[in-house]
């Protein structure tokens, strides 16, 4: 029988005769270091199982990065060659996202207020303003006072209006009054 190297022998004599079979290489079998820092590539002969090929393979690395909504990817391709031929393997690493980083400040304007995430600047728990009356000077009897509407969550504050003055309660009397002098004088 041919071997992968040498030609048949015969049984009688001890003559080589044919030509070798040559090698028929199986699949490629990868190995890869741990951290896909390295690999290898083995062939085995399919005529004879005790003839191995090894190969290390060139490592390339290309990265996808991760953020807070999306996954990121490292892909590890393997590039070796053997008899002439190209062969390639990839293993792929997820990056798991980071998820939102809302930072501790209120920002807000006329309508909402929000949270921003640190590292891509989203808007994180926006809501609508819940306003609150906020007296700034209580009117008086001769000054008029103001009062804002201010967030309760968030501090904003819209511009400040006017509490119109009380006014005296002795110019409440003084009408009165001048109201029973002109009855009386009626009555005269």
């Amino acid at each position: 029988m041919d071997t992968c190297t040498d030609g048949a022998v015969c049984a009688n004599c001890g003559a080589v005769y044919g030509e070798p079979a040559g090698h028929q290489w199986g699949e490629p079998e990868w190995t890869w270091a741990e951290d896909h820092s390295s690999a290898g590539v083995k062939f085995i002969c399919q005529n004879d199982n005790s003839h191995i090929e090894t190969v290390e393979a060139e490592i390339s690395i290309s990265t996808t990065e991760e953020d807070c909504t999306h996954d990121g990817e490292s892909v590890y391709t393997a590039e070796a060659v053997f008899n002439k031929e190209t062969y390639t393997d990839v293993w792929k690493k997820t990056i798991p996202m980071n998820g939102h980083s809302p930072g501790e400040e209120w920002k807000s304007d006329g309508t909402a207020h929000w949270k921003e995430c640190e590292e891509c600047g989203e808007r994180l728990e926006e809501a609508s303003h819940t306003f609150e009356w906020v007296t700034d000077k209580e009117a008086t009897e001769t000054e008029a006072g103001s009062q804002h509407e201010e967030c309760s969550v968030c501090g904003y504050k819209k511009a400040a209006v006017e509490i119109p003055a009380t006014g005296s309660s002795d110019a409440g009397d003084a009408g009165q009054r001048e109201l029973l002098s002109v009855k009386e004088d009626q009555n005269k």
